[in-house]
């Protein structure tokens, strides 16, 4: 009898290791599947018994091989899978890649274009650039978004080659559509003597540039507070970057920037520059009459950074050639009263540093043309027909 239960429990035994070796079916479709991706210098790996190489290898697969994984995380470097001969033990994980039903043709994932200015830009198996890379594309290509927010650092994309990986988020900008009018759009009006801007990886003028666009170009504006300094915008071309805010005026229905004033120029005619100096590119030609929408005064010691009305173009025009319009810029009138002399300057610029253009006593009246200029002075219109800045302090209503 005792014979008996003794082979019956060996029978047991048996039948349970037996089970226990069927458990896995590599056909089963539950299990994530990973192709086998040894580095280049091999061409297959070894299966163990146990999570780490030591020991005999139980079965090798050679590059390509889909293998099922039981376990991924059975430890830190080995999981627990099952192979198609159907033999089941630990793979290194730095040899598999995940085989994904994600395809570079759905179009429900958003794409994310390479703004790097690098000649190659590498995907990544792990979320770091360690070991072989799983791809290499050149500038300018485009991924298809797969996870961007599992990691701080790195992005889960699929390449046009399908390949999966891991890159950089630093490296790549999601693609916006530019004709997407939801987006409000603003006008580059850069008042730097350069006439254009620059759009930037990152919010910060210390990377390099990924374009550049002229004074009046459209830019629309994706996220204005992206940071207290720069927003995020997409220009005419798809490019999406970091542009400087005080770079940009936002487009209104009237498309009116500030105090008109009309060419008067001695020889009946004056002409646009990219930049405040007349052997810049010249941008046109206005003639006496031709109405010019002042954005900044203040630009240069000799030239207004400008808008001309008729075209809509963006540049500077020397301020001899400049005087108030008919179409009259003066908002209200105030009168001088100094509380430190009898009599006050005016500047080329909002800072008594710049250029002094004038003096007038206390009593004078002055037309208003921009009260808001500067937080400490105003743009005028003075008797002698002279355009500047005044400090505000110095001016008063006209009933004191």
């Amino acid at each position: 009898m005792k014979r008996f239960f003794i082979s019956l429990l060996s029978l047991m035994l048996i039948a349970c290791l037996g089970f226990a070796a069927l458990a896995y079916d590599y056909w089963d479709m539950s299990l994530a599947s990973y192709e086998v991706t040894p580095p280049a210098n091999r061409q297959y790996v070894y299966m163990y018994a146990k999570p780490n190489s030591s020991g005999n290898a139980i079965a090798s697969y050679r590059t390509g091989t889909v293998v099922r994984v039981i376990d991924y995380d059975a430890s830190a470097n080995y999981c627990y899978a099952i192979g198609p001969d159907n033999k089941v033990g630990y793979l290194s994980k730095a040899y598999l890649t995940v085989v994904s039903d994600y395809s570079y043709d759905d179009e429900a994932l958003d794409e994310f274009v390479v703004i790097a200015q690098l000649k190659y830009v590498f995907t990544f198996k792990v979320t770091n650039e360690s070991g072989q890379p799983v791809g290499t594309y050149t500038n300018d290509t485009v991924f298809k978004m797969v996870d961007y927010d599992s990691n701080e650092l790195f992005a889960y994309v699929i390449a046009p080659d399908n390949k999966l990986g891991y890159i950089r988020k630093a490296l790549i900008m999601k693609v916006y559509d530019y004709d997407d009018e939801s987006y409000p759009s603003y006008r580059v009006t850069s008042t730097y003597s350069t006439g254009y801007l620059y759009m930037y990886p990152d919010p910060s003028s210390n990377g390099t540039p990924i374009a550049k666009y002229n004074n009046g170009t459209i830019l629309k504006v994706v996220n204005y507070d992206i940071s207290a300094t720069f927003c995020l915008a997409v220009g005419p071309n798809g490019t999406a970057g970091y542009v400087a805010k005080n770079q940009l005026t936002e487009e209104t229905d009237s498309g009116k920037l500030g105090p008109v004033f009309e060419v008067f120029s001695s020889r009946k005619y004056c002409y646009m520059y990219a930049k405040p100096n007349s052997g810049s590119t010249n941008l046109g030609r206005y003639n006496n009459g031709d109405q010019i929408e002042i954005i900044d005064w203040g630009a240069d010691a000799s030239y207004a950074f400008v808008r001309g009305v008729k075209d809509n173009k963006y540049g500077y025009i020397q301020k001899a050639s400049l005087h108030p319009s008919s179409v009259n810029p003066v908002k209200g009138y105030m009168k001088i009263a100094s509380p430190n002399r009898d009599y006050v300057y005016l500047y080329e610029k909002a800072s008594t540093g710049s250029t002094n253009l004038g003096r007038y006593m206390n009593g004078t009246q002055i037309g208003i043309i921009d009260w808001a200029a500067s937080d400490g002075f105003a743009l005028v219109y003075t008797p002698d027909e002279k355009v500047g800045f005044m400090a505000k302090n110095s001016l008063v209503s006209l009933f004191n």
